[in-house]
């Protein structure tokens, strides 16, 4: 998006460029209002080669304090023309068309102009207006280079003056339209952005240091909500701020992902008809440091010291009662969708601060829903390095509570994304064990009635197609009951059945004294329609079954194999 208003900055300045030389030519004239206004018109039909046309309503010209008004700007696309240029195969890869309320001009230096040609400007303001742009096929227009566009209007004002320098470039309250190829439209509302210290002159298309020709640059956006692709969910912020200058630190404010028809998940899931698993996320702020947005803009990179994300919230559910989904996630692990992303990527580290995440399953049945929850994550991410489609190894590691309650830590790491290798280990605090009830009696039909679990850890490796592990587990007191559902009370006890489960299927005690093995290695076959974390989680489940003695039972048990 901030690309895109390139084109804004250089308009403005053109603008400023012919008011700016209408003013010293006609400053004696008895009409020069309506002469700054032909000046400037026939500068944009000469420039644009006839496919743009403006037209100004007023202009207030106060020489006393040398400043101007222009009010009712508009600036159009020629149809006719473009018509022409597009028969021809010449059609511009992008459109735009603007309309502005006013742009005011401040404090021009005249003896700057009078003995050196520079234009010397206080302050630009542009108030209210619209902006509409159109994104044509690629093959029907080349697009201009970042840095061909910078030689290009340093060219045009050399052609009239030495130099431009303005103090300060203010655009408040611009409605931002983008369609792209297909002419599906984006809307952006109330966007503001601030230039400080803008030059053009010799050497600034090469000025690094730059970004518009500008020493820094604000952009704010109240609100914004873009559809991403053919993905069904849309990306949207309540507040975007990137500030860009020596520090470049740059906020954005309510930041989310959510579905793009507004509905709950369950809905969601239900209209899909499939076993798909539904994302909702958000966070409070995510703030940047140092990102370069000259090498991204003009090389595809994207380079920071640190990302923080404060306050992040996902969400995801799957209907189990919908048909199984077909469709191969191999590939799909994090750091091989990572890996895809289009850009280089230079991240020095991303931290996560106090997120949460959870995770709901409706039953087979459709009759239940189960959960499991982590609160208060905190962690680190990195560092990232991508160059083209290779990414380097990557570690993550996070500390949280697991149901609320349960300290865990865990740490992951990426070795190599083409085979999708990675590694896991997790240790967890003491717990009692029906804290696991929310998840395990809606999805199994088993409550854990009483158990201690003194300590539970777990190391895996794995790649697209299957992870092995080892998982090492201390418990006592372990009793479960076997239910049954009860449409009066929801759920109801099967005794004879728990009584069988307790005295020769569940192991009551496995400590670190008694003659059990507290550690079990599995190796779980991966489903090629699941996600990365079922492959953990069922490699670790087949573990504690192992451990607990129920052994390798399940209707995926074809998939495990527990090693004595």
């Amino acid at each position: 998006m901030t690309k895109r208003f390139y084109l804004l900055a250089i308009l403005v300045l053109l603008l400023v460029a012919g008011a700016w030389w209408a003013i010293k030519r006609f400053t004696g004239s008895p009409d020069l209002q309506n002469e700054l206004k032909d000046r400037l018109v026939n500068l944009v039909t000469e420039k644009s080669d006839g496919l743009y046309q403006l037209r100004i309503g007023d202009v207030n010209i106060d020489i006393d304090k040398s400043s101007v008004m222009l009010r009712k700007i508009e600036l159009t696309t020629d149809s006719v023309v473009l018509g022409r240029r597009r028969k021809e195969g010449n059609n511009p890869p992008t459109i735009y068309d603007l309309k502005l309320d006013n742009i005011i001009i401040r404090n021009v230096d005249v003896m700057a102009f009078l003995q050196e040609n520079k234009a010397s400007l206080g302050a630009i303001t542009v108030s209210g207006g619209e902006l509409f742009i159109r994104k044509f096929d690629e093959a029907e227009g080349k697009p201009i280079e970042m840095k061909e566009n910078k030689k290009e209007v340093v060219r045009e004002v050399k052609k009239a003056l030495e130099s431009i320098h303005i103090d300060s470039i203010q655009l408040n309250d611009l409605n931002i339209t983008y369609a792209n190829r297909k002419n599906q439209q984006k809307k952006v509302k109330q966007v503001h952005i601030a230039l400080a210290s803008v030059y053009i002159g010799s050497n600034a298309a090469f000025d690094s240091s730059r970004i518009f020709f500008a020493k820094s640059l604000v952009l704010s956006v109240d609100t914004i909500s873009v559809p991403l692709g053919e993905s069904k969910y849309k990306l949207g912020a309540n507040k975007l701020v990137l500030t860009i200058d020596d520090s470049s630190i740059s906020t954005i404010r309510g930041i989310y992902l959510k579905p793009n028809t507004g509905a709950n998940a369950e809905a969601v899931a239900r209209r899909s008809g499939l076993q798909k698993d539904v994302y909702d996320l958000e966070a409070r702020e995510v703030i940047i440091s140092n990102f370069d947005y000259n090498a991204f803009m003009e090389d595809s990179v994207i380079r920071g010291d640190l990302m923080i994300v404060r306050n992040p919230v996902l969400e995801v559910y799957n209907d189990r009662s919908q048909k199984p989904l077909t469709e191969s996630k191999v590939g799909k692990y994090p750091h091989q969708m990572l890996a895809r992303v289009p850009y280089t990527m230079e991240v020095r580290q991303i931290i996560i601060e106090d997120g949460r995440v959870r995770y709901r399953e409706r039953n087979a049945d459709g009759d239940a829903t189960g959960q499991i929850r982590f609160s208060n994550i905190n962690g680190k991410l990195g560092p990232v390095k991508k160059s083209n489609s290779t990414l380097s190894p990557l570690e993550a590691s996070f500390e949280a509570l697991f149901m609320d309650k349960i300290n865990t830590n865990v740490r992951f790491n990426f070795p190599d994304h083409r085979n999708g290798s990675f590694t896991v280990n997790a240790v967890m605090g003491a717990f009692d064990v029906r804290l696991l009830n929310e998840a395990i009696l809606p999805l199994g039909n088993v409550k854990l009635e009483e158990g201690k679990i003194s300590s539970l850890s777990f190391r895996l490796n794995g790649n697209d197609r299957q992870a092995t592990g080892t998982t090492t587990m201390a418990y006592e007191g372990l009793k479960v009951e076997v239910m049954k559902k009860d449409k009066s009370d929801g759920y109801k006890k099967s005794g004879v059945v728990s009584l069988l489960a307790n005295t020769f299927l569940v192991r009551t005690n496995n400590t670190n004294d008694d003659r059990h093995p507290n550690t079990y290695r599995v190796t779980y076959r991966r489903d090629p329609t699941k996600a990365f974390f079922n492959l953990i989680w069922k490699t670790v489940f087949y573990g504690v079954k192992g451990n607990t003695g129920i052994g390798e039972k399940g209707l995926d048990k074809d998939r495990a194999t527990i090693h004595e």
